[in-house]
């Protein structure tokens, strides 16, 4: 490939547009169809049932939600349809009420301050005044695993009681979004049947187990390509070294192509096996590189098993356990357990 100098204006939109496409293939249409329903409910009134979405790192869960944000919001300043918040950790219940008044642009609440149990009640009803005014419909509450890890049984309760009360009165569905172990909202009974019908768990792409979800989403995202494409990422053998390189993360995979898609637009030749190759490189400076390689000597991991938090009792301090691969598996190896 010939390299020249950087990427002019025209090709750095086109790079912008492919980074920020969003490519919904079947979990993620499941997940968007039950979005709907809840927004629908919502308008409609009354008792209203949430939502929990959770997934490993890179699995999607941001584009999901920022995607439906989008739709609902448009350009309207006056009205937030949709609340997206992302709380900070590490804070009491009062700087959470705190915090979702900042983001439907209350005056005075980031830096307003709850003395008593009286004003600590005021911020609530401030906040419930706040999402009428802002005809809100739902609350997505992002990252919501750091409301509730390595704090006690009570900080997590008074958490939920919380958000249990700016749903009813308020009459909006709250999702929230996370990590797997956001699911320790469960405990709380109340709090899993308003979830009993719409948990979604998002997962690393498998070749072993989900082949048909991959190649789905392989088809959506080369769509987007802003280049003349000379090699389908769909190809079989591309396809696996894709997988290899990301080991099914979609946010690594992206970032492959999306490197790939840069080095085409400087240099002004088609979306190859060789950009990819070279993307890899880039990235992944002295690992062995599947784009080099015969399908057959290609060496593929998958995700076995999910980070996930463990809790601390009187003996150990709670923890999270990062995700694990398997075992380095051939192409054979990997396509017979299915």
């Amino acid at each position: 490939m010939r390299w020249q100098m950087g990427l002019s204006d025209a090709n750095r939109a086109k790079l912008r547009e492919f980074k920020d496409c969003f490519c919904p293939y079947t979990p993620v249409c499941r997940v968007l169809n039950d979005l709907e329903s809840l927004y629908q409910s919502s308008e409609i009134g009354g008792d209203q049932l949430s939502m929990l979405l959770r997934g490993d790192t890179g699995t999607g869960k941001s584009a999901i939600i920022h995607h439906f944000c989008n739709i609902k919001n448009g350009i309207n300043l006056e009205s937030i349809p949709v609340l997206l918040s992302r709380v900070p950790s590490k804070l009491t219940v009062e700087d959470m009420t705190r915090q979702l008044l900042s983001d439907l642009g209350v005056f005075g609440s980031s830096t307003h301050r709850a003395k008593n149990a009286q004003s600590d009640a005021h911020l609530t009803n401030r906040l419930l005044d706040a999402l009428k005014v802002k005809n809100t419909k739902m609350i997505i509450i992002n990252e919501f695993q750091e409301l509730i890890e390595f704090k006690g049984a009570r900080d997590r309760q008074a958490i939920g009681n919380r958000l249990k009360l700016i749903s009813e009165e308020a009459a909006v569905p709250i999702v929230l979004v996370g990590m797997p172990w956001i699911d320790e909202i469960l405990n709380d009974s109340q709090w899993a049947s308003r979830l009993a019908t719409r948990t979604h768990t998002l997962q690393y792409f498998s070749l072993s187990k989900r082949i048909r979800e991959y190649f789905e989403f392989l088809e959506a995202i080369e769509t987007y390509v802003p280049c003349e494409i000379e090699t389908s990422i769909i190809d079989f053998e591309i396809s696996i070294a894709l997988f290899a390189a990301s080991c099914g993360e979609m946010r690594q995979l992206k970032a492959i192509l999306t490197e790939a898609i840069k080095l085409c637009l400087i240099s002004g030749e088609p979306f190859s096996k060789q950009a990819l190759s070279h993307s890899f490189a880039n990235l992944y400076a002295g690992i062995e590189n599947p784009f080099d390689m015969p399908k057959e000597k290609i060496k593929v991991r998958e995700v076995e098993m999910h980070s996930r938090y463990i809790r601390g009792d009187s003996t150990h301090r709670a923890a999270i356990e990062p995700r694990r691969l398997s075992d380095f598996m051939s192409l054979t190896q990997i396509l017979s357990k299915k």
